[in-house]
């Protein structure tokens, strides 16, 4: 909260944003693009020896995956079916992919940064995730994204594997007592906007003591 102090828009715009999250999903779409661009074309540079052994070959297929995208739009009649064809594709993915990413993580709960839960990896996976129960319809919606706790786990694993590792991964979780959280849309969507709306209050509260001279 320290660093919220004195930033005017923050103090007008968190205490709603369980109202308005749905609605700013879709620019997720072209941050995490921006983002994608940024980290690729600097892994050259990287501390780590993976990401400077891979450089090339990953920035090769960013740009050919960017060319055949731009040579769509090419065949489209004219300047604003491309860009209508742009927006309209890339905000629909920002909001599916952002939507399924806060189910997973925003609806569990949250521990401190000295929590010892973070020195231990598989409790820290599966006491922050969250996944969405799987079905034909919402595999296909979220391409196995909705798997996100086999995902935190084994994040290298093809999406389309992450089906098959769920039965092991239950099993590991009853016989070591652990929880294996896995519910339906609406109650996931439910504790995503309790969190957010938890969050909201509290920086509510924190602003109006600011204001007031607390």
């Amino acid at each position: 909260m320290a660093r919220l102090e004195g930033n005017s828009l923050c103090a007008r715009l968190i205490p709603f944003q369980h109202l308005y999250w749905a609605f700013a999903l879709p620019l997720l779409r072209l941050s995490w693009l921006l983002q994608t661009l940024q980290f690729v074309f600097s892994m050259q540079s990287s501390f780590y020896n993976i990401y400077r052994e891979r450089a090339l070959i990953e920035q090769l297929t960013v740009i050919a995956h960017w060319t055949l995208v731009l040579t769509q739009y090419y065949f489209l009649p004219n300047y604003q079916v491309r860009l209508e064809y742009f927006l309209i594709s890339q905000l629909f993915a920002g909001f599916l992919l952002s939507h399924v990413v806060t189910y997973n993580h925003y609806s569990t709960d949250k521990f401190p940064h000295n929590d010892p839960i973070l020195s231990n990896y598989a409790c820290l996976q599966l006491y922050t995730t969250r996944n969405m129960r799987p079905g034909l319809v919402i595999d296909w919606l979220w391409g196995g994204l909705n798997y996100q706790i086999e995902h935190h786990l084994f994040p290298t694993m093809p999406r389309h594997n992450l089906k098959k590792v769920m039965p092991l991964v239950k099993e590991f979780c009853a016989k070591n007592n652990l929880p294996y959280m896995v519910d339906d849309y609406f109650t996931g969507f439910k504790l995503t906007i309790k969190h957010l709306q938890n969050v909201a209050d509290i920086a509510s509260e924190f602003f109006q003591r600011k204001l007031s001279g607390g």
